[in-house]
């Protein structure tokens, strides 16, 4: 240790301006980092939200699908005097 301050007061010490300039970088990384953290926290977060909502839509979906199903059955007897029919989902695979 004594060796490399020796050597630094050779080369003529350390500018007091570079000081500076590390301890706003380490500073301004520390701030990035901390911010890096907080965002990957808001990300999954809101993947989650947006997995849940997707569930709640699915499944909202699905009980007025069938709710509208059991509707035009009935609508479709009275229409044709008997009868039976139903509403079928389709994916895009299926098109």
């Amino acid at each position: 240790m004594l060796r490399l301050r020796h050597q630094l007061e050779l080369i003529g010490g350390i500018d007091e301006e570079v000081v500076k300039e590390h301890k706003e970088a380490e500073e301004r990384y520390t701030f990035l980092s901390t911010q890096v953290g907080d965002l990957r926290e808001a990300i999954a977060s809101t993947e989650k939200i947006v997995d849940e909502l997707d569930e709640q839509i699915r499944k909202q979906s699905e009980a007025a699908f069938k709710i509208i199903n059991q509707e035009f059955q009935k609508y479709f007897k009275v229409l044709f005097g008997g009868g039976s029919c139903s509403l079928v989902k389709m994916s895009k695979e299926d098109i």
